[in-house]
């Protein structure tokens, strides 16, 4: 047997085995319905929500909450898809509500979408403040 096969050998021994019935990450337990009623509940405050991922790490999210934590008058909150198990299938439900991209993070206010980080850093916390007055 020559080296490379004994590397081969020796690193699959040591991986764990999945059965074909494990889920993989892209594959969703939720269904739409679901889908869009996790997205719902999490905007069912009016107020500004910030639909984040942490895992792989995403730098405009990382300053969206960075603003949120500026800014804490705001009272806004961060919805981490990274730790819902759901993160693929939930971005693409919100890459596909009008006027939204697949892009993180996706900022609303009052249950409106502002866009991304980008946005909320343009209207800067006394344009969020003006929005999430006109409840």
């Amino acid at each position: 047997m020559d080296m490379f096969s004994q590397i081969c050998r020796a690193v699959s021994s040591r991986l764990p085995s999945f059965s074909s019935s494990v889920l993989t990450s892209r594959e969703s337990r939720m269904n739409p319905k679901e889908i869009q009623e996790f997205v719902e509940n999490g905007l069912k405050d009016n107020g500004l929500v910030v639909f984040i991922r942490t895992s792989p790490p995403c730098y405009y999210c990382q300053q969206a909450l960075r603003f949120l934590r500026e800014n804490p008058d705001l009272n806004g909150k961060s919805i981490d898809l990274s730790e819902t198990g759901e993160q693929h299938a939930i971005i693409s439900y919100l890459g596909g509500l009008p006027g939204s991209s697949a892009t993180f993070p996706r900022v609303f206010a009052n249950k409106k979408l502002i866009g991304g980080y980008s946005d909320l850093e343009g209207l800067g916390a006394s344009g969020v403040k003006a929005i999430l007055q006109k409840v």
